[in-house]
């Protein structure tokens, strides 16, 4: 089968409250869990897959339909949130129309809390749920050899006579360190940016998943938290900076939880003498003076300013002041 991971273009997207000159230069971020599917599915298969984020290289609708005509794709295979699911839903009815014939995989947070109300709509033959790469790459090998039942792969949504089947959700977790870096090559990492970039290439790495804390905002409350290792953490760190990236934005709930983990990957970027910039997500009382020191070390230039206007409104009551950690030893 021939694969094309998409990302669909913006066309009718749920809107912010975010001021438009804000909403028009924050750039975009990579899809890195497409990407990581993507470069599972090219391992285990041996597969070159095709890969088009419609917003940051400015492909319309027309666009789009132009280039898959010229890849002939089998199945379409997205990753969305609830923003852009009318986006997905209307490139999959778009895509039907041009080639009834081809089938549409929907994956992605917003498939993770829905899946059969996803599934049941019209346009879409299967959803993944939970962690998607092993699970859409055994849905590929089922559906070209026939090697297993669509019934017997847990985490998988698909329909037969019309009739939604979501199948039991997936408990055994990936091993972090044994899933390949995410496909960056079969995207143009020059054209994602964004408004928190402070470098001259912005782009995204995943230190760890999952996230213990309950808060009740979040979707990844209350899940198994894993970590990769620190040498696989900063190889891949090696190679962006090797792709032209000089600004990293740590994707992870709270990177922090694991103590330990940081500290040895704060210390082996210094012994390396990697040099970039960084951001991290990380819950107040999961940081000490220790994890801070190390961050300061790690990157000498850290701006400190937006958490000293938050101190004041005491929304870090209780965390450590950066300024008091200038990383020497």
């Amino acid at each position: 089968m021939k694969i094309l991971f998409l990302v669909p273009p913006e066309t009718i997207s749920l809107e912010s409250s975010v001021p438009k000159a804000l909403e028009g230069g924050k750039g975009y971020y990579p899809k890195l869990g497409l990407l990581y599917v993507a470069a599972y599915y090219e391992r285990e298969t041996g597969n070159t897959a095709t890969f088009i984020d419609c917003p940051p290289e400015n492909v319309s609708e027309e666009d789009m339909l132009a280039r898959v005509r010229e890849i002939k794709p089998d199945m379409v295979a997205m990753s969305i949130m609830t923003f852009n699911l009318l986006d997905a839903l209307r490139t999959a009815m778009v895509l039907k129309k041009e080639n009834p014939n081809i089938k549409i995989c929907l994956g992605g947070p917003h498939v993770n809390l829905y899946p059969k109300e996803t599934l049941d709509q019209p346009e879409i033959d299967y959803v993944v749920f939970g962690e998607g790469e092993k699970i859409f790459t055994r849905l590929v090998l089922a559906l070209e050899n026939g090697n297993e039942p669509l019934s017997s792969i847990n985490g998988l949504g698909w329909k037969q006579d019309n009739t939604s089947n979501i199948n039991p959700a997936e408990t055994e977790l990936l091993d972090l360190d044994e899933l390949p870096f995410p496909a960056r090559h079969l995207v143009d990492v020059s054209s994602y940016q964004h408004i928190i970039g402070e470098g001259r290439q912005f782009f995204t790495i995943q230190a760890t998943r999952g996230c213990p804390a309950a808060c009740t905002f979040c979707d990844i409350r209350k899940t198994k938290f894993r970590i990769r290792s620190p040498e696989s953490v900063v190889n891949e760190i090696e190679e962006l900076v090797k792709m032209g990236v000089d600004d990293l934005f740590f994707v992870d709930d709270t990177i922090t939880i694991d103590k330990k983990n940081v500290l040895a990957i704060c210390k082996l970027i210094v012994d390396r003498g990697i040099k970039i910039n960084f951001k991290i997500s990380a819950r107040v009382d999961t940081i000490n003076k220790e994890v801070v020191a190390a961050l300061r070390k790690m990157h000498p230039d850290y701006d400190s300013d937006p958490l000293l206007k938050y101190r004041k409104a005491d929304v870090l009551k209780g965390a450590p002041d950066p300024r008091d950690y200038g990383g020497s030893d």
